[in-house]
């Protein structure tokens, strides 16, 4: 297996008239980037390059340069050469296999983001800048389990007066991708004073970050963020689940187009888990199951499909489409 992913495009110029310069360079970049506030209002900050390549995709050479004759040119001189309206130049790059997906979380100030950038230079100075965002997709391996069994999670919780309300999730795969239906099967024992009237299932998306302060102190600290997505809840026919009821019900709910997880080491992790809250009303939660990691996290790993792509993923993707082994 090869240790590189090859990135491979074309450059197309398209003008009404010849553009002046000399050379013509491309770099690929990509940086995963966070930014937040800590106690008493202190900023924090990380930024990690993951990758960093300068190419020369093309440069004007004279005929002594080219038989290897000393010439002496000032390289500040502007150039006499000119770059034929409508061509193209080919470039490579190489994708290094450990870089992470491409990632942005709404509400969440943590990105990592790849880009090429093409430069058209006169002598030393830039005269055309493009900067074109692309999308990297890491290929993730899943080892599924032998058995394809449920997997179940329960949990009660004791109220006062000797009530409680038990909760019981049970969660057909352990891997999920965007776009799937949740197989789940819900089941709630009412033992309290009245009755239940709000019930939610739904996914969390948890990002954990580090950085380093600003100021002079430079010290480094941690910060989660968790996102709650939409759910679903209580068939319209079932106003409540009453005192000392039993209900069970199977959800009709799919995995909305969420990043997959990701655990960049000193920078990020990313996670999801489904959750499981049952009460008065939204605001008046009385019990809550989360599956968590290990024995009781659900966690799913989320490939991105191309039929959940928007416009701009799509166009994105007409460069990543030559992602190759």
């Amino acid at each position: 297996m090869s240790s590189f992913l090859r990135g491979l495009g074309t450059i197309r110029i398209h003008s009404t008239s010849a553009i002046r310069g000399d050379a013509i360079q491309a770099r690929f970049v990509g940086r995963a980037q966070a930014q937040f506030d800590g106690d008493c209002k202190r900023r924090y900050s990380n930024l990690h390059t993951i990758v960093d390549q300068s190419q020369e995709v093309w440069k004007y050479r004279t005929l002594g340069e080219l038989l290897g004759l000393n010439e002496h040119k000032d390289p500040s001189e502007p150039s006499s050469h000119s770059i034929s309206a409508n061509t193209r130049f080919p470039f490579c790059f190489r994708v290094p296999d450990c870089a992470p997906t491409s990632l942005t979380v709404p509400g969440v100030p943590v990105t990592i983001r790849y880009s090429i950038e093409f430069r058209i230079l006169d002598a030393t100075t830039v005269s055309i800048y493009y900067d074109h965002p692309v999308v990297v997709v890491r290929p993730v391996c899943v080892s599924r389990p032998i058995a394809q069994g449920r997997t179940s999670h329960s949990k009660a919780i004791q109220l006062p007066g000797d009530r409680s309300i038990l909760l019981e999730l049970s969660l057909g795969k352990t891997v999920m991708t965007s776009a799937d239906e949740i197989d789940a099967q819900i089941t709630v024992v009412n033992r309290w004073k009245e009755s239940l009237k709000f019930m939610r299932l739904y996914l969390i998306t948890k990002v954990d970050t580090t950085g380093r302060s600003t100021d002079s102190k430079g010290d480094e600290t941690k910060k989660s963020f968790v996102i709650e997505h939409h759910g679903v809840g209580l068939p319209a026919e079932k106003q409540k689940i009453s005192v000392g009821e039993s209900y069970s019900m199977k959800p009709v709910h799919n995995v909305p187009g969420l990043n997959p997880d990701a655990d960049l080491p000193h920078f990020l992790k990313l996670s999801h888990s489904i959750c499981l809250e049952v009460g008065r009303s939204k605001t008046l939660v009385l019990a809550k199951l989360q599956a968590d990691s290990g024995a009781r996290y659900h966690r799913y790993i989320l490939r991105r499909n191309r039929a959940n792509q928007s416009d701009t993923e799509r166009r994105q993707a007409q460069f990543h489409k030559y992602f190759r082994k």
